[in-house]
């Protein structure tokens, strides 16, 4: 197990379900984080529409938890456009959910949707985000062979949002080309709840890519009966026909 030292600030997030606050910081976090597992393509974007998707599993009576149960994950080692994947581990009673989103092509008006586990009434929620947990990830940069590939940025409390139906939204904003940003979730459950169960966590993350980047992003063609087409092919004939009587009257002189 890594050692996450120094430990991050914990930001608490009140869930709409009756979840109560946690009295303390978030400390002695670990995890490691590399899946060995084949994990299913998470890439679903067509066109200009960015649409990524992950998903991992928490069930402490697997083997080797958390190096694998990446069950949908996005990685540039399988030649995809950037690194998302929802690394995980227990502790105890404590479900702890990394998720680091990195880009190679710039998107627009990012957005994520985290869709959570169900969990015992009376756990509580603590969204972290904070340079020490971006620090983390590239030092030492072996840690990660995709980590020095982004650089990482955090995301404000301010921009997380508890839909009040199991499911949060992170507004991550417009993310140049090579930007990652980084978040942790730490589910505390009550003491005694057994994590040899399944805890899956799924992200969506939608966007906008701009023209030519990726070169899958193309603007959609004009119709040919559709009548800016139309008018484009009138006023190249008006054209044409203009320079043909003006070549005409040339000749006269």
């Amino acid at each position: 197990m890594m050692s996450h030292d120094p430990a991050p600030q914990a930001v608490f997030i009140r869930r709409r379900t009756a979840l109560g606050l946690a009295a303390s910081g978030v400390t002695g976090l670990a995890a490691p984080a590399w899946g060995q597992q084949v994990s299913a393509d998470g890439i679903l974007s067509e066109g200009c529409a960015m649409h990524w998707r992950a998903r991992a599993r928490i069930n402490s009576s697997l083997p080797d938890n958390s190096l694998n149960e990446f069950m949908i994950t996005v990685r540039p080692t399988n030649n995809q456009p950037g690194i998302m994947e929802v690394q995980h581990w227990s502790s105890g009673s404590t479900l702890n959910w990394r998720i680091p989103i990195g880009t190679s092509f710039a998107v627009k008006n990012a957005v994520a949707t985290l869709t959570l586990p169900t969990v015992p009434a009376g756990t509580t929620m603590a969204f972290v985000s904070d340079s020490a947990l971006t620090s983390w990830i590239v030092n030492p940069p072996s840690r990660f062979s995709w980590g020095t590939l982004f650089t990482w940025g955090t995301v404000a409390a301010s921009d997380v949002h508890d839909n009040g139906n199991g499911t949060w939204t992170i507004d991550l904003g417009d993310l140049p080309a090579g930007a990652g940003r980084l978040f942790q979730l730490v589910m505390t459950m009550p003491v005694g709840t057994s994590t040899a169960q399944d805890f899956d966590l799924d992200i969506d993350v939608k966007g906008t890519y701009g023209y030519g980047s990726p070169s899958s992003c193309q603007p959609a063609p004009v119709p040919a009966n559709h009548p800016m087409a139309l008018l484009g092919l009138g006023a190249l004939s008006a054209l044409a026909a203009g320079w043909h009587l003006r070549g005409k009257r040339s000749q006269g002189r």
